[in-house]
């Protein structure tokens, strides 16, 4: 969204998978602070932050991904597989490598986030656009209720669909469903707007 605001030509179409779409709504900070009031992962980062034990828990990630990930909801546990699991753990094999994890928990926890404002042209060019969100309504993340009205609100044509039993990893948890809602809304609009 930060890219949208600074260069709307460059879009085409959006499509969010259980991902906010800041794009300078009024309700926006309302909905985050409602949002990490009630996300297990969110107050987990907070306290872990205050404890001392977010540096250790995430700088882990190789070892504790599987954790994190039912943390943030995720439901498809016949996916679970020891070449399921290493794969998800591979990426963060030393402290180095999950830095940019830590780095975006430790972001949250001190208030360091901050979302572009657009100008009126670009909410304008982009509330024109085809778009698609797609969420999980078993997100324990980021809450539906707080994040597809700010969708809506910033696209106005756009498309949202909620997938019952769903968590925050919807492209794992129902991956038939998510692509052919996908392969639809690609088939059915135009990347020109």
């Amino acid at each position: 969204m930060g890219l949208a605001a600074r260069h709307p030509e460059l879009i085409a179409r959006v499509v969010s998978l259980n991902g906010p779409t800041p794009f300078g709504q009024p309700g926006l900070g309302d909905a985050l602070a409602a949002n990490a009031a009630e996300s297990p992962w969110f107050r987990w980062i907070v306290r872990a932050h205050a404890d001392g034990t977010l540096d250790a828990v995430l700088g882990e990630l190789g070892y504790t991904i599987l954790s994190i990930l039912k943390l943030n909801g995720f439901q498809n546990n016949a996916l679970i597989t020891d070449t399921w699991l290493t794969a998800y753990g591979s990426a963060f094999p030393t402290r180095a490598e999950a830095a940019g994890a830590l780095g975006w928990a430790k972001g949250f926890a001190v208030g360091a986030h901050a979302f572009e404002t657009p100008t009126v042209e670009a909410r304008t060019a982009l509330a024109a656009l085809p778009a698609l969100a797609l969420w999980g309504a078993a997100d324990r993340t980021l809450a539906a209720r707080h994040f597809l009205p700010l969708f809506t609100e910033a696209f106005p044509r756009g498309r949202a669909v909620e997938l019952p039993g769903v968590g925050h990893y919807s492209p794992e948890d129902a991956p038939d469903t998510v692509a052919a809602v996908l392969e639809q809304f690609l088939a059915t609009t135009s990347s020109r707007g």
